[in-house]
């Protein structure tokens, strides 16, 4: 036995199933032959690999649901006609109350919390006859520039000047405003996740040419979009502004730290920072020599005070900007691999997982589609290869700006909301849920005959991925545990 043993190299042992790996190893071996086999064995990593596949196959969820019957209980239990709630945050679940107040607080000169007690009905029927170009000529004497750019990113107006506004808004419930701004959102943003289920069952490995064709397939044929060449990085700059709502003083520190480790190797973080106040404009484009903490105290009591503060990602050319964020973003990959290879906690995976996505985000490695891609789709993608369940964020803007604790956070309480879900599909859409919420049949019911059959291509799509990860899931019930993979 001893000599039969010793002639394992560490990947034979992991390929066999851990039940028949202890049954053979401490079962029909003496103590002595154990002490000769650490002897012919490193002995430190044969304890860190029996640790990690014993976490594998013992850790149970509460009610005796493995990790392997996760996904399975997903795609059995979660209510398909919701499928869209991945690509849709939270807040525009309805939007519509936001917009009118928003609109209600610029047009009366008074903050937003006191348009916040006026009905929204009220609101509407005051706008009624206005124009999106009444709104846009509104933001322009005001020279509000957060709200100029909210209405060419939100709702295109350059091209919708003479349309009106009641109506306009009234479209952003559930999917159809992200729909209206972006035609052919859903579809392509649907075959973006059903793609990256696809290559998860495949076995295939998560490389970058697999995140540059994630990407083309959510965006290809998606219109009013940034200027881009879809799968294919940004050729030029992009910027983002902070938010106390999306960012963190934790995430901050841990950004400038981060952006401090690039900067160092590189020779550029490929980052600056912006900080724009009534005295003008400051620039924070290196890192190095900065001390962390005081500069991210001083960017956040800015941010607190009013500071319209930008992330701008931009490098020298398009050389200069495809030749660094290929080199950075292989590299994100590589490390994230690595620290799954070693993390032998549910808490430790985590961790790889979204200190990958946030200093991925941060490069904004594609002109647009961003979001969808990392945020929305390729966060579902890492997390059920690594058997964690699929969840729906309260924000998904929040990557790159939380630190990846609070990251992890939100996915543990994302968790056992998608298990209540599961339990309870009604819950889904509740106002305890979201406040306020949308019914998916009742915004059917109400949809035009183009809306409704987006809607149902879409949700074909889904359905057709799900039967798919099902009869993988029953195949690999059928075959031989020593054969199978830990991963899904």
């Amino acid at each position: 036995m001893v000599q039969l043993c010793c002639q394992f190299d560490y990947a034979s042992i992991e390929a066999i199933a851990l039940g028949d790996f202890l049954s053979i190893f401490l079962v029909k071996t003496t103590s002595e032959q154990v002490v000769r086999y650490l002897v012919y064995n490193n002995f430190n990593r044969f304890l860190k690999f029996l640790n990690i596949m014993t976490y594998n196959f013992f850790n149970k969820e509460a009610f005796g649901i493995s990790k392997e019957d996760k996904l399975k209980r997903f795609f059995n239990k979660f209510p398909e006609n919701e499928f869209w709630r991945f690509f849709v945050e939270r807040i525009r679940y309805d939007f519509r109350q936001q917009l009118y107040r928003k609109l209600f607080a610029k047009m009366s000169a008074i903050p937003e919390e006191k348009a916040e007690e006026i009905p929204v009905s009220i609101i509407a029927d005051f706008v009624r006859d206005l124009t999106i170009g009444d709104v846009y000529q509104l933001a322009e004497q005001l020279g509000d520039h957060e709200a100029l750019t909210g209405l060419n990113n939100l709702l295109h107006v350059q091209d919708r000047k003479g349309e009106r506004i009641v109506p306009l808004f009234n479209k952003h419930q559930g999917w159809l405003g992200f729909e209206d701004n972006e035609p052919g959102y859903l579809l392509n943003v649907t075959n973006g996740l059903c793609f990256a289920i696809a290559h998860m069952l495949s076995g295939k490995p998560f490389t970058l040419g697999f995140l540059k064709e994630l990407h083309k397939t959510c965006t290809k044929d998606v219109h009013q979009m940034l200027d881009q060449t879809p799968g294919e990085f940004r050729s030029r700059g992009a910027s983002w502004q902070m938010d106390l709502k999306t960012d963190s003083l934790e995430g901050l520190i841990e950004t400038i730290d981060y952006l401090k480790s690039v900067e160092a190797k590189m020779g550029t973080s490929g980052l600056d920072i912006s900080i724009q106040t009534k005295d003008g404009v400051e620039f924070i484009s290196s890192f190095c020599n900065e001390d962390t903490h005081s500069l991210a105290d001083k960017i956040w009591s800015n941010l607190k005070a009013g500071a319209v503060i930008y992330y701008n990602a931009r490098e020298e050319n398009k050389i200069d900007s495809n030749s660094f964020l290929d080199e950075v973003c292989s590299a994100h990959i590589q490390q994230l691999e690595e620290a799954l290879e070693n993390a032998v906690t549910k808490q430790e995976k985590l961790t790889a997982l979204f200190t990958y996505l946030k200093h991925d985000v941060l490069h904004h490695p594609f002109q647009d589609g961003v979001g969808r891609t990392y945020s929305m789709v390729l966060l579902q993608y890492l997390l059920m290869r690594d058997n964690f369940l699929p969840v729906l964020f309260l924000n998904s803007n929040i990557i790159p700006g939380y630190s990846v604790k609070e990251l992890v956070d939100e996915y543990l309480r994302a968790e056992k909301e998608m298990e209540r879900i599961l339990d309870f599909p009604q819950y889904i859409s509740s106002e305890e849920m979201a406040t306020p919420n949308v019914d998916t049949e009742m915004l059917l019911s109400t949809a035009s005959a183009e809306e409704k059959d987006i809607f149902i291509k879409a949700l074909t799509q889904f359905k057709e991925i799900k039967r798919c990860y099902l009869d993988w899931n029953n195949s690999q019930a059928n075959e031989t545990p020593a054969f199978q993979n830990t991963k899904v």
